[in-house]
């Protein structure tokens, strides 16, 4: 639900598949003039053809003064779509920014990724939703793995950012704050299934503000807020390679020396 500073606009957004609605609250009649044609139609503005981009959004937006944070689910095959993150203006529905999960040649990401020709990247897509911080104006989200999904990525060689990352975006420019990659080159289908929880806690006496992740792993990362900063340690620890033909695993992962584990990792 949205509405104006003043009250005069209100919406209640809702999704269909690859389609945003806005309808009116108290009548339950379609906004006809939101969007290009009565809605928005999520297979537009990102970087494949509308006709081959194959996405539906299975968890709400969020909405930041008049802009609406737009997600998605993506295909998990070899032939995949962007799970790029997109604002809108809440009113008109009118595209005003996009932020590229699978980095597009010149941002910043792009050089860790191996990239092939005639090859499709796609996912990383946060399928969990997002969560706020007004007072900052920044969107949080964590993505999942790239596609292709389940086991083999000798396709997307490399780390993959901002694969099963956790992003802050400024929710009304999508300018990337920070980011950190809870997994580096994902062949295990080990998403970051919710959106990171905003909370505050004490820290040697001192009251931080944090985003905590949690994991498919069991693994708790707890990040700085503000900076994406590890508030404790973590990790690079060594893991073995992959004997799987063509495909080259990453040779080290992130492990948070606390809180524990919430179950056994081996």
């Amino acid at each position: 639900y949205w509405e104006d500073a003043e009250g005069n606009h209100k919406r209640i957004f809702n999704f269909v598949k690859d389609q945003v609605f806005a309808i009116e609250p108290k009548t339950g009649e379609l906004i006809r003039s939101f969007g290009e044609k009565g809605y928005i139609d999520l297979r537009n503005h990102l970087p494949v053809e509308p006709e081959t981009a194959a996405i539906e959004v299975t968890t709400p937006g969020i909405v930041y003064q008049d802009v609406l944070v737009v997600g998605s689910r993506v295909p998990e095959g070899n032939i995949s779509t962007p799970g790029d993150i997109r604002g809108y203006d809440a009113l008109t529905g009118e595209f005003k920014w996009i932020f590229h999960t699978v980095p597009v040649k010149g941002e910043t990401g792009y050089d860790t990724w191996e990239w092939e020709e005639e090859t499709i990247y796609g996912g990383a897509n946060p399928w969990g939703g997002f969560s706020l911080d007004e007072e900052r104006g920044w969107v949080f989200a964590a993505t999942g793995c790239a596609a292709g999904d389940f086991i083999y990525g000798g396709s997307r060689k490399g780390e993959n950012l901002f694969s099963n990352s956790v992003l802050a975006l400024d929710a009304l420019t999508g300018e990337l704050k920070w980011h950190f990659q809870t997994i580096h080159h994902d062949i295990w289908d080990y998403d970051n299934p919710p959106a990171p929880v905003l909370a505050s806690i004490m820290v040697e006496g001192d009251k931080r503000d944090v985003a905590v992740q949690f994991t498919k792993m069991g693994l708790t990362f707890v990040l700085d807020r503000e900076t994406g900063t590890p508030i404790f340690p973590i990790e690079e620890r060594s893991v073995p390679p992959s004997d799987v033909p063509g495909e080259k695993a990453w040779p080290t992962q992130p492990f948070p020396t606390k809180p524990p584990p919430l179950h056994r990792l081996a």
